[in-house]
C-alpha cells in the first residue's frame, strides 16, 4: 500500500451515541466523545465525531483531554442539520451509520475507518500512528504538529488542493506544499478517484504527500565514478558543448539551488559559459 500523509490539525465528525458509560459518551451537543488510552505520547487522547450530513462525517482529535475552544475557520457553526443515522457499540469499535455511509471508530486506538452503505471500504486509516500530533513552538506559542496516515491502493488518484504551478493534475506520487504565496492558490480539500473527499479543517501549513523536508545530496553516501567513497566526480568545462575540460574535482556538497547559493567552483571556471559534469554512484 502507499501512504497518503497530512500535516494539521485533525478532523473528521458525528453526532449520536446510546449514553452508554465507558470510552464512549454522548456530550451536551450531542457529539460522540471517545476518550482514548494513550499507547505513545504522540497518539491522541480524545477524539469528537459528528455527523453532517448523510454522506460527511467530521472528527476531532486532541492530543489532551479537552479539545481547543478555537472556532473553524472553514467549518461554520451552522453546518449541522439534523441527519438520520444510528450509532452503536461493537466489542471496542462505535459503528456509526448513515443511510449512505458507516464510520467504524476504535475506542482503544482511535482508528477510524469508512465504509459505504454495502459494507465495501471508502477510506481507511493506517491502524498504527496513523494520527502523529508532536509538540511544538510556532511564532512563540505553543501547539502541535500533526500528521495524519490513510492507506491508498496502487490505482487511486487524488484530484483538488488548490490551483499550483507546477503541471500536475493528478497528484499520487506527488508532494504539495499547501501554503498560499504569490500565483499559488490553496484549497485544503481532497478528491479521490475512489469516489471520497478529504477537507483538511486546518489553518496552518500542510504537506501533502511526504511531509520531510528535501534533503541535500551530501546527507546520501556518494561515491565518485573510480568508486572512492566520500563524494561525486565533478568536471568542469570551459564550454557549454563537455568538450574543453578545465578540472576534475571531488565533491561531496552540491550546492546550487538558487543565484543566492551558487559559488565554491575553481578558478577560471565562467559560470555564463562553462558546464559541469558529475558521476559516480549514490547510496540511499
Amino acid at each position: 500500500m502507499n501512504i497518503i500523509r497530512f500535516i494539521l490539525l485533525l478532523t473528521f465528525a458525528m453526532v449520536l451515541f446510546c449514553g452508554c458509560a465507558g470510552p464512549a459518551q454522548k456530550d451536551a451537543a450531542g457529539d460522540i466523545v471517545i476518550e482514548l488510552k494513550k499507547q505513545n505520547e504522540t497518539d491522541a487522547g480524545m477524539m469528537k465525531i459528528q455527523v453532517c450530513a448523510d454522506n460527511i462525517i467530521r472528527v476531532v482529535a486532541s492530543p489532551k483531554e479537552t479539545f481547543s475552544p478555537r472556532k473553524s475557520l472553514i467549518v461554520p457553526d451552522t453546518f449541522r442539520p439534523p441527519v438520520d443515522y444510528t450509532a452503536k457499540k461493537q466489542g471496542d469499535d462505535v459503528i456509526i451509520s448513515t443511510n449512505v455511509l458507516t464510520a467504524k471508530v476504535s475506542t482503544k486506538t482511535g482508528v477510524v475507518n469508512f465504509y459505504d452503505k454495502k459494507g465495501r471500504p471508502i477510506l481507511q486509516e493506517r491502524k498504527k500512528q496513523g494520527k502523529i500530533i508532536t509538540p511544538a513552538q510556532v511564532m512563540g506559542e505553543q501547539t502541535y504538529h500533526i500528521q495524519q496516515v490513510f492507506n491508498s491502493p496502487e490505482d487511486e488518484a487524488f484530484y483538488g488542493l488548490g490551483q499550483h504551478q507546477n503541471n500536475i493534475m493528478n497528484y499520487k506520487g506527488h508532494n504539495v506544499d499547501l501554503l498560499q504565496y504569490n500565483m499559488v492558490a490553496v484549497i485544503p480539500f481532497l478528491v479521490s478517484s475512489r469516489n471520497y473527499g478529504i477537507l483538511w479543517d486546518n489553518n496552518s501549513q500542510t504537506r501533502f504527500g511526504d511531509p520531510r523536508d528535501y534533503q541535500p545530496i551530501s546527507s546520501l553516501t556518494l561515491y565518485d565514478k573510480k568508486g572512492v567513497k566520500g563524494g561525486l566526480s565533478a568536471e568542469y568545462f570551459y564550454n557549454p558543448d563537455f568538450s574543453r575540460s578545465l578540472v576534475i574535482n571531488r565533491e561531496s556538497t552540491i550546492e546550487h539551488e538558487s543565484m543566492e547559493t551558487q559559488g565554491g567552483f575553481p578558478q577560471g571556471f565562467d559560470i555564463n559559459k562553462g558546464s559541469v559534469r558529475w558521476e559516480g554512484e549514490i547510496q540511499s
